[in-house]
């Protein structure tokens, strides 16, 4: 009984905590447009005439990225880069993807900006886990089960509105200008700034 007290209260806790939800809601946004190219691309590669092996291929290519992206995040943190700064670069770089991928439209070269939405991915998603429990130490399992529940929800639900859309370059575009304002406002609150505040 008294854990289950206790777990409600972490969750309770958890609810009312705006940057816990902001972190939920990054890892779910580069989860959403690394899942919807797969759920998108075998029927835009069938279209184009290729096969699922081939298909199957790119994710050669991708996993490239995801090396490229691990680098570039180990070089960016051994340079004292902030992780909300990191972030903010994962998030331009993804919503530099996605307009390629906008336009490009049907065609097999937009795994060229892919790429650059798998390297975001790679840069964000060891950061915002690395940081979004540090107020949670004292229990951090839980939280961390909690964390990823709520997430993981949010994916689920976020995944049967993007196959409703059947648009892989707008559900990346909306998408990454998300996760560009959400990743600004995190690095402003992690200063302490008002972002909403124009400096002098």
């Amino acid at each position: 009984m008294a854990g289950s007290q206790t777990l409600l209260s972490l969750a309770g806790r958890m609810i009312k905590d705006a940057a816990i939800w902001r972190s939920a809601v990054v890892v779910c946004g580069f989860n959403i447009m690394l899942f919807s190219y797969y759920l998108h691309g075998p029927f835009l590669f069938a279209k184009l005439g290729f096969s699922s092996m081939q298909f199957g291929l790119s994710g050669l290519v991708l996993a490239s990225a995801t090396i490229v992206g691990s680098q570039v995040n180990k070089h960016l943190l051994r340079t004292k880069r902030k992780p909300t700064q990191i972030i903010q670069l994962a998030s331009w770089l993804s919503l530099l993807g996605a307009i390629g991928v906008y336009i490009l439209g049907e065609s097999v070269l937009i795994l060229l900006p892919i790429m650059l939405v798998v390297i975001g991915f790679s840069l964000a998603i060891p950061n915002v886990l690395a940081g979004a429990l540090h107020a949670y130490q004292a229990q951090v399992g839980s939280a961390g089960a909690l964390f990823g529940l709520s997430y993981y929800l949010m994916i689920g639900f976020a995944m049967t509105l993007v196959a409703k859309m059947g648009d892989l370059g707008l559900v990346l575009l909306i998408v990454s200008l998300m996760m560009v304002v959400i990743s600004a406002i995190n690095h402003c609150s992690v200063r302490g700034e008002n972002c909403n505040k124009p400096k002098a």
